[in-house]
C-alpha cells in the first residue's frame, strides 16, 4: 500500500500527487492497482487518453514520473471535492501464488 497527497492542481483541475512511478512499480509489483481519493476509486493506471469519453475518471503517470487523476474533459478537482494536501491511498491486490 502507498499513502500520499496531492501536491499541485493545474488549470485544468487535474489532481498531481506525491506518488512517484518508481515507488509504485517497486511497491506494486506489477500487481493491479486500486487507487482511492476522496470517496471515488480508480482501478488501475491508463497509459493513453485514447477511447476515452467525456467525464471518465483516470490514474496515469504525467512527464515528471508522478501519478495524476484528471478526468477527460472536466475538472478532477471540482467535481471529487479534492484540494491540495487531500489524501490518496493506492492498494494492490495480492500476488499470485505459484
Amino acid at each position: 500500500e502507498i499513502t500520499g497527497k496531492v501536491i499541485h492542481i493545474d488549470h485544468y483541475g487535474n489532481l498531481i500527487t506525491n506518488i512517484k512511478l518508481d515507488v509504485f512499480n517497486k511497491i506494486g509489483n506489477a500487481r493491479q492497482a486500486n487507487i482511492k481519493i476522496g470517496s471515488y476509486n480508480i482501478i488501475g493506471i491508463t497509459e493513453g487518453y485514447m477511447r476515452k469519453d467525456k467525464g471518465d475518471c483516470l490514474c496515469i503517470f504525467n512527464s515528471l514520473g508522478l501519478l495524476e487523476i484528471l478526468m477527460i474533459q472536466s475538472n478532477a478537482s471540482k467535481l471529487l471535492n479534492i484540494r491540495i494536501d487531500s489524501l490518496i491511498t493506492v492498494k494492490f491486490s495480492p500476488a499470485l501464488e505459484d
